[in-house]
């Protein structure tokens, strides 16, 4: 059904009487810009009169009612682009007769004159190597490129569930923190894909704006403060990279904090937006004067390094190997504490600690 787009249910019953006939419920003085008709040899309006009916509809995906979405059917490769870009969620069109045929632009890989459509077919049949494709909207061309490839469907458009785990149709994404290390997805180029296990230490029994917390890695029941080595040494009025000698692990999170061993001997917390190799990007920081640290020198990670923002602070990393962590939780606040320290481990489930609050009198 369309929007704005005025329709008319009927019922039609023959052989009747005047006590043989169906009944019809409504209202005699219905307010609904419609109205009821009845035909017998000729139609006859009953403008105050209303049958009783009800509309269902269903969530719009891509463009289309929900119960007609059936996810992607084909794949076709193109060439030749004019008056592009194409635009998702358009009608693409080709052929005439035989050969025509309608399908819904769900996913697009453009790479100029060439790339990839990926389609609902709705209508006719798929079209074949050269046939001219035209964009319902962007008005835009493009030949198909040899290419045409039928992509299995599911009987539900995202996939299945085991119960414990998603098996998710072709080219479905879900958002990554929706995902467990059990699910699997096949992308848009039928390579099928296993998220990562992404696992979460947290620390609680924390007081909002008076506990600091800090969580590294543990060597021998204190913070092992050698993780890595500084490689380059860092002595400008703006430093943007921290560079250690040898990788920085593959579970580190995406941005967070290191700590830099200076030449004075103390440890400098630095934010760190990215890292590759063996290299952390940091915004432009100062290592001049009694901040300079000579290679080479400690650097370690610190996975939570902060004043509690909430009782309870967590990370998430992807797991790849148990850690052993060193928690450190200090209050100096109103309702100081004794330090409190102790180890933990990251496991492939995660792990957790709380802190205990012992009054410092």
């Amino acid at each position: 059904m369309t929007a704005s787009t005025n329709y008319e249910i009927s019922f039609e019953y023959s052989g009747g009487d005047g006590s043989n006939y169906v009944h019809l419920e409504g209202d005699s003085t219905g307010t609904h810009a419609g109205n009821a008709a009845t035909y017998s040899g000729s139609w006859t309006a009953a403008a105050a009169e209303d049958l009783w009916f009800k509309v269902f509809t269903s969530p719009s995906l891509y463009g289309m009612p929900g119960e007609l979405f059936r996810g992607v059917t084909h794949s076709i490769v193109y060439d030749t682009e004019t008056g592009g870009p194409f635009t998702q969620n358009e009608i693409l069109s080709w052929g005439s007769g035989a050969t025509a045929g309608t399908a819904a632009l769900l996913a697009l890989d453009d790479d100029g004159a060439t790339g990839n459509f990926y389609v609902q077919l709705l209508t006719g049949v798929v079209p074949v190597d050269n046939a001219v494709i035209t964009g319902g909207s962007s008005s835009a061309t493009a030949q198909v490129n040899v290419t045409v490839t039928a992509r299995t469907v599911t009987p539900t458009f995202i996939g299945q569930s085991t119960g414990a785990a998603i098996i998710g149709a072709y080219g479905v994404g879900i958002q990554s923190t929706d995902l467990t290390a059990s699910d699997l997805l096949t992308d848009l180029s039928n390579t099928a894909r296993q998220p990562p296990n992404n696992v979460t230490f947290s620390v609680g029994g924390l007081v909002v704006g008076e506990d600091y917390v800090h969580v590294t890695w543990e060597d021998t029941g204190t913070i092992d403060f050698n993780q890595r080595t500084l490689n380059t040494t860092l002595s400008g009025a703006g430093e943007t990279a921290v560079v250690v000698t040898v990788a920085i692990p593959s579970d580190t999170p995406t941005t967070g904090f290191i700590r830099i061993q200076l030449d004075n001997g103390t440890y400098r917390k630095v934010a760190y937006t990215a890292w590759s190799g063996s290299t952390f990007t940091i915004g432009a920081t100062d290592f001049t004067g009694a901040n300079i640290a000579t290679a080479p020198r400690n650097v370690y990670i610190a996975y939570l390094d902060k004043l509690a923002t909430s009782t309870t602070e967590s990370f998430t990393v992807v797991f790849t190997a148990s850690r052993s962590l060193f928690i450190r939780v200090r209050d100096g606040g109103s309702t100081p504490i004794k330090t409190f320290e102790t180890t933990g481990t990251l496991g492939s489930a995660g792990g957790s600690t709380t802190a205990i609050r012992t009054a410092d009198t």
